[in-house]
């Protein structure tokens, strides 16, 4: 089932929904993307909501870290702006713990992958260290030894 379309990308499935910005699987001419988007309902209430959601999009699309998804496209569609990014695919950092343990090594490898984004996000002042305590495990996706933040 589709959610239909978003300017010229294809809405595949929601991947997630914030208080602020739903994320979709899109695809465009064959490739397939993550789409960030300010919610509807968010982007009528205000000015404000828009210009601090282009604002971030402006500041993410600067950052460049291994462990951070690639932003290929910053943009808005009849008022609604939206980051087009790498989508990362992979089981998320809870299904993994909830396999069981993992091996010290694998532990500490994560630890710094995640430590190594975090520290690049707030290098450019969009995550005050406090935040980022609510880094979630569904929010990280991959493969032993390639994990990625998801957008």
């Amino acid at each position: 089932m589709g959610y239909g379309t978003f300017g010229d990308l294809q809405l595949e499935a929601e991947l997630g929904r914030g208080s602020q910005s739903v994320v979709y699987r899109a695809s465009r001419g064959g490739a397939v993307f993550a789409l960030k988007v300010l919610r509807e309902d968010v982007a009528r209430s205000g000015r404000v909501s828009r210009t601090r959601f282009r604002r971030e999009a402006a500041l993410l699309a600067c950052l460049r870290h291994r462990s951070l998804p690639s932003i290929l496209e910053v943009g808005d569609v009849e008022g609604r702006p939206y980051l087009l990014l790498e989508l990362v695919l992979g089981p998320s950092l809870a299904a993994w713990f909830a396999q069981g343990r993992l091996p010290e090594a694998s532990l500490v490898s994560i630890a710094r992958e995640l430590a190594g984004a975090l520290s690049e996000v707030h290098r450019h002042g969009l995550i005050h260290p406090g935040r980022a305590r609510r880094v979630q495990g569904h929010h990280v996706r991959g493969a032993r030894g390639a994990w990625r933040a998801r957008g």
